[in-house]
C-alpha cells in the first residue's frame, strides 16, 4: 500500500492465477490520486494501491510463459461484483 506522505506498507494481496485466467485491472482516478484494483476471472481482489499521486502512468504486462496472450481493451464492462 502506498500513502500520500510517501510511506509504503507491504501487505499480502491477491490470489493464485493460472494459464487461461483473465486478469483485469481497474484504474480509478479521483481527487486524492489513483486507486488500482485487480480482478481474476471477474472476481474483485480489492484495491491494491490507493491514492497514488497524480502523474502519467504507463500500464505494462510481463509474460513469462510461451503461449501467453494479452488483450488490451479500454472499454470493458465493470465486473458485476462492483455494480451491486
Amino acid at each position: 500500500m502506498f500513502y500520500n506522505n510517501g510511506a509504503s506498507e507491504q501487505v499480502e494481496y491477491g490470489d493464485i492465477s493460472k494459464m487461461g485466467d483473465k486478469i483485469g485491472i481497474l484504474m480509478e482516478f479521483n481527487d486524492k490520486g489513483l486507486d488500482v484494483s485487480f480482478f481474476i476471472n471477474k472476481m474483485d481482489l480489492g484495491v491494491a494501491f490507493k491514492n497514488l499521486p497524480h502523474n502519467t502512468y504507463y500500464p505494462c504486462v510481463l509474460l513469462y510463459y510461451d503461449g501467453a496472450k494479452v488483450k488490451v481493451m479500454n472499454k470493458v464492462p465493470i465486473p458485476d461484483s462492483l455494480t451491486h
